[in-house]
C-alpha cells in the first residue's frame, strides 16, 4: 500500500510541474581536447560594457581549444569551401562554452582593474590586458600561448626600458639560427603540452563523473522541460512554474541532447540538454 501510495503522489500533475530543480549531471562529462593550437575556436559574448571611443565592436574568440563538456546540440552546417565544421552547444547550457567563458572572466576582471572608474576607456587597455593574457603560462598546459604558437616567448616591452641579458646580447645572426632551433622543438613542446591537457582532463572527468546521475531518454518518452526566465510568466515571480510540458521526445541528437515536440505534434526549433529535462509519469 505504502508504494501504489508513492507511485501515485508521483503521477500528481502538480507535483511533477512544481518539483524542486535537479543539479547534478545528468550526463558523464565527454571532454574534446586540441592537438594543436587553433584545431578548434570557442566563442562566447561577453556581453554589454561601457561606450568606448570610437564605438568599435570587439568579439572574442578562444584561440587554441573549445571545452566541450557535457553534449553538443547539433551540427548547424560544414562549409565544405574552407573545410570548416560549426558545432552549436544545446541551449541554456552555457558548460559546453566553458573554456571561452573563462578566458573570458580572466580579460574582464583584469580590465576591470586597469580602469576603475573610467569605464569608458576599456578600448584603449583591451590590447594590453590581451597581450598580457597571452605571455602568462597556463596551469593547463605550462606553457604560454605565444610560445605553443611561435615556438619561443615573448620581449615584454620591460626588456627593453630595463634591458635584459636576452635583449642586449642578441643578434640578428644568432637571433635567426635560435629561432630556427626553436620551431624544431615546437612540435615536442606542442605534445607535451598535449599530454598534460589529458592528464588534467582525467582529473576533471573523474572528479565530474563521481557526482553525475544518469538520466537518458527514448523515443516517445514524456519529460518535463525546466522553465527559463525568458519562457516564465510576466509578473510570476517566486510562484512560477518550475517545469513545464509535457513535451514527446522526438529524436536523439547526441550526447544528452534531445529533440522534443509538443502534445499537437509541433517540434520544438532547439535541442535541448537532458540537465533541464525530467521524466513526466501520466
Amino acid at each position: 500500500m505504502e508504494q501504489d501510495a508513492e507511485n501515485f503522489v508521483a503521477k500528481y500533475d502538480k507535483f511533477q510541474r512544481y518539483g524542486n530543480n535537479m543539479h547534478r549531471p545528468a550526463e558523464l562529462l565527454h571532454s574534446v581536447i586540441a592537438p594543436w593550437p587553433f584545431m578548434k575556436w570557442g566563442m562566447d559574448i561577453m556581453g554589454p560594457l561601457s561606450q568606448a571611443k570610437g564605438k568599435k565592436l570587439v568579439l572574442l574568440n578562444r584561440y587554441k581549444k573549445k571545452r566541450s563538456e557535457i553534449s553538443f546540440g547539433e551540427i548547424s552546417y560544414a562549409d565544405s569551401t574552407y573545410k570548416r565544421k560549426l558545432i552549436t552547444s544545446t541551449p541554456y547550457h552555457p558548460v559546453g562554452n566553458g573554456q571561452a567563458k573563462s578566458t573570458n572572466k580572466v580579460i574582464i576582471n583584469n580590465l576591470k582593474k586597469r580602469l576603475e572608474e573610467s569605464k569608458g576607456n576599456w578600448l584603449e587597455a583591451f590590447l594590453g590586458v590581451l597581450w598580457a593574457y597571452r605571455i602568462i603560462a597556463k596551469t593547463s598546459t605550462g606553457e604560454t600561448p605565444v610560445s605553443l604558437v611561435n615556438g619561443a616567448e615573448a620581449l615584454i616591452p620591460v626588456e627593453i626600458v630595463e634591458p635584459s641579458t636576452r635583449y642586449t646580447q642578441a643578434i640578428e645572426e644568432s637571433n635567426e639560427e635560435e629561432m630556427q632551433i626553436n620551431l624544431d622543438l615546437l612540435e615536442e613542446r606542442r605534445e607535451a603540452a598535449l599530454i598534460r591537457i589529458a592528464a588534467q582532463k582525467q582529473v576533471m572527468e573523474r572528479y565530474y563523473n563521481r557526482k553525475a546521475h544518469l538520466r537518458y531518454f527514448k523515443i516517445r518518452d514524456f519529460v518535463l522541460k525546466k522553465v527559463f526566465q525568458s519562457t516564465r510568466a510576466a509578473n510570476a515571480g517566486k510562484l512560477s512554474l518550475i517545469w513545464e510540458g509535457p513535451y514527446k521526445i522526438h529524436g536523439i541528437a547526441g550526447k544528452g541532447a534531445y529533440e522534443l515536440e509538443t502534445m499537437d505534434g509541433k517540434i520544438l526549433p532547439s535541442h535541448w540538454n537532458d540537465v533541464h529535462l525530467k521524466r513526466y509519469y501520466f
